[in-house]
């Protein structure tokens, strides 16, 4: 898990969904020691973010989530990478966001299954059956605030 210290909060779901595979880096890196991280990733699930485009042009496999930004703008680039949109109509989001700057919800309309469609297609999708795959490292960023893509 690579996020800012103050994102602490948001990322304990997830590291506690995790369990003992998590690898919690949350404020514990620079900017450089992130990249190497995402750079060595199966996988980078994340929002529209600084992390996200890093992680896009070292070639790691990629899925941008998208709340009320611009996918066909700032969506990650490269034949390794997806976006994820909110199935709420973007005028919407935009307009609760104008309404409040700080309001939250804006990526609920995001499935996990959409999440998992843009994994397979990325990864192929697991194997059926009792067989367990090799754990794959996932790097996620739950940062709430977008930053301008390329």
């Amino acid at each position: 898990m690579l996020a800012a210290g103050p994102e602490r909060g948001r990322a304990r779901p997830v590291l506690d969904a995790l369990g003992e595979r998590a690898i919690d880096l949350t404020g514990r890196t620079d900017p450089m020691a992130a990249a190497a991280c995402v750079r060595r990733a199966a996988l980078y699930v994340g929002n529209d973010s600084g992390l996200m485009h890093i992680a896009a042009a070292a070639g790691t496999p990629t899925v941008g989530l998208f709340g009320p930004g611009f996918p066909e703008t700032y969506g990650p680039w490269g034949m390794a990478a997806r976006t994820v949109i909110s199935r709420v109509p973007r005028s919407e989001l935009l307009a609760r966001q104008k309404a409040d700057p700080q309001a939250n919800g804006l990526m609920d309309g995001i499935s996990v299954e959409a999440v998992e469609q843009a994994a397979d297609e990325l990864l192929g999708p697991a194997a059926p059956g009792p067989v367990m795959p090799q754990p794959r490292e996932v790097v996620t960023n739950p940062c709430k605030s977008p930053e301008a893509g390329p």
